[in-house]
């Protein structure tokens, strides 16, 4: 921190950091300006006084910029490190929080601003960079966060994304295993594909997938929309950059529980076996392609192995029909082969409808929600079970709410404000009480975001996955039972 004027201090730091996620874009806005006064007033009532040293820090970074703009940098970095090593982590989600908001006062986090944000999670919060990008795509923000793209590109890129679903990344995989051959799809493997394509169905977050349920509803769309953005249209982009995102995404999905588990994954890789053989023959560049993915499934998926063996078998079965075709063997004597390495693959295919793994359940009523809801009640008194809903509510007073919620991947528990209350109080009193950025179990952190309809609602979300437990399973109702007690006690002293 050798490029830190002596005389500074944490306001003077402070100051710097905000100055520069104000400029960063090289466009200042009114929102902007009004957010910075806002953040002056705040720290200075606080006791960091903003306010008497801004002026100061502002006119030696314009000189700094515009004598050693490399300094200016190591300034700004220097900083972030000033913050890392004296600030807890109550300060630090503060900072952050106001440097957030300063980014996203016009709805989009600029690349530079991103960089910015980058820089310093990686140093205050490391790897929870995701979670906060997260956080404020939730919350209506655009967030670049590739250099290549402008605002209006980043805006079709996620109108775009909003289209994507887990069947198109299927359909990634079955054209480019399906183009490995030779460069081209042949009549045989779109007559796999047209069979195999219409059996997955997911259901994510209560929306179900698939071509059976019409979202997306038709399969030419899907499979050309993926080629292109395997081959691009000209047909000169690299497919494996798209390939390999597809892949993230299944790895995504599989960790996020309830959507993918061992099972599905082993339908999976023998539908690409299946693909691979569709004209009887797996080249080389298809061999080797499968099984990469079947050695990065092996640990999650115990079938993976099944369809490594088909590939041994069909790679001895080519290489002898080889030999034998050379010494004069016809071919037509060793379609038997086929046949029978065709019959072991259908075989060994079980049905494409996902499976959640089997846990140990406790339940106390037909419908798995309402038991779960239920069994909420019963442990904390004064919960109210809207009638036919998915969630209980628990009221701290002044319009506020301690929530839980049954989803498709996880159980959510959340405080919300309502509005009621404007949210500058309750963020000054979630602040005066140490919550923002308290860590629940060494797991969960709390983040208090505004509405994403509404600004002048508060909320705290806290996400527990089901990673592969039953809703009603004896585990995770404890621990939604820990948690949601902990965020209950925890913030009804806001009211």
């Amino acid at each position: 921190m050798n490029t830190l004027p002596k005389h500074w201090k944490d306001e003077h730091v402070i100051s710097c950091l905000v100055r520069n996620m104000m400029v960063i874009d090289n466009n200042v806005s009114d929102e902007e300006m009004g957010w910075m006064n806002k953040t002056i007033e705040e720290y200075t009532a606080e006791g960091t006084d903003l306010f008497g040293v801004w002026d100061d820090v502002d006119d030696y970074l314009v000189q700094l910029f515009d004598e050693d703009r490399g300094k200016y940098v190591v300034t700004v970095t220097d900083c972030e490190d000033y913050i890392a090593k004296h600030y807890n982590d109550d300060q630090k989600n503060k900072l952050i929080t106001t440097l957030m908001n300063m980014a996203a006062q016009d709805n989009v986090v600029e690349y530079s601003e991103f960089l910015m944000l980058e820089s310093a999670m990686h140093k205050w919060f490391p790897g929870s960079l995701d979670q906060m990008v997260d956080a404020m795509r939730n919350n209506g923000i655009k967030v670049i966060t590739d250099s290549n793209l402008t605002s209006e590109e980043a805006t079709q890129q996620q109108q775009e994304d909003e289209k994507w679903t887990i069947i198109h990344d299927l359909a990634v995989f079955y054209n480019y295993f399906a183009n490995l051959a030779d460069g081209t799809m042949k009549k045989e493997e779109m007559t796999i594909i047209s069979d195999i394509m219409p059996k997955w169905k997911f259901i994510i977050d209560d929306v179900a997938y698939g071509l059976s349920c019409n979202n997306p509803a038709n399969l030419e769309e899907v499979m050309n929309l993926a080629y292109d953005e395997i081959y691009g249209k000209d047909g000169s982009n690299d497919p494996m950059k798209r390939v390999n995102q597809s892949q993230k995404n299944f790895v995504d999905y599989y960790n996020k529980g309830g959507i993918l588990n061992g099972q599905i994954i082993g339908t999976f890789l023998n539908t690409l076996y299946q693909i691979s053989d569709a004209d009887g023959v797996i080249t080389e560049a298809q061999d080797h392609q499968l099984r990469w993915y079947v050695n990065q499934w092996k640990p999650a998926c115990s079938s993976a192995e099944k369809v490594e063996m088909l590939l041994d078998l069909k790679k001895t079965q080519q290489n002898m029909k080889k030999s034998l075709v050379s010494d004069g063997v016809p071919e037509e004597v060793l379609d038997e082969l086929d046949k029978d390495i065709s019959s072991e693959s259908s075989s060994s295919t079980s049905s494409t409808e996902p499976s959640a793994p089997k846990k140990q359940t406790i339940e106390t009523s037909d419908n798995p929600i309402e038991s779960f809801r239920e069994f909420m009640a019963g442990e904390f008194s004064g919960m109210k079970l809207p009638k036919n809903k998915n969630y209980g509510e628990y009221v701290i007073g002044s319009g506020m709410l301690i929530c839980f919620m049954a989803k498709k991947s996880s159980v959510s528990t959340y405080l919300y404000s309502s509005g009621k209350l404007p949210a500058k109080k309750v963020f000054e009193k979630i602040n005066s009480l140490g919550l923002s950025g308290k860590v629940i179990n060494n797991k969960y952190t709390l983040t208090p975001m505004p509405g994403s309809r509404n600004p002048n609602v508060v909320r705290i979300d806290i996400e527990i996955k089901y990673d592969g437990r039953e809703l009603n399973s004896a585990e995770m109702r404890a621990e939604v039972k820990d948690v949601y007690g902990q965020l209950l006690e925890l913030c009804k002293p806001i009211v």
